[in-house]
């Protein structure tokens, strides 16, 4: 499973902001670290923030596209879909 994610880095806290539905359907979280986007920072901080909230390993969570960007495409491995879906689901009502 992939989701997009709009990042803002250097912000004052770690956090997910919101879940957004795009104009084809598909979802897009809205992400804030505290981290800087040099050499990688808030792309690991990001999946820190990710891994943590949806209480999965951090390897489950892998960045497709989007490294040098702050639209990103990450994947989701099958063992952490049913967390990081519960929460998005939970989320969104």
């Amino acid at each position: 499973m992939r989701i997009a994610i709009r990042l803002q880095p250097r912000s004052s806290c770690d956090r997910i902001d919101s879940v957004e539905r795009l104009e084809d359907g598909s979802l897009r979280l809205k992400c804030r670290v505290t981290a800087v986007a040099d050499k990688g920072k808030a792309n690991a901080a990001l999946l820190a923030l990710l891994s943590a909230t949806w209480r999965v390993p951090k390897s489950a969570l892998t960045l497709v596209t989007g490294a040098t960007a702050r639209n990103k495409i990450i994947e989701i491995a099958p063992s952490a879909i049913e967390s990081a879906a519960a929460w998005i689901s939970s989320t969104t009502r």
